[in-house]
């Protein structure tokens, strides 16, 4: 299971994390295995309203 992965935590964006490149590598072998598995996979975006400063649509 895999939570709470947004283009936000990432460089440039605007509420960047620490090592948030380390954790994508993970993500996308953890995305991988699941499909070889035939395991669901579903995606959530959380989209803040646009008076807010991340999280925005199209981010």
């Amino acid at each position: 299971m895999i939570i709470d992965v947004q283009n936000d935590y990432f460089p440039g964006g605007a509420n960047e994390l620490k090592n948030p490149l380390e954790a994508e590598k993970r993500i996308l072998s953890l995305i991988s295995e699941s499909r070889k598995n035939s395991r669901p996979i579903v995606y959530i975006q959380h989209i803040n309203p646009p008076d807010d400063y991340f999280f925005l649509e199209g981010s």
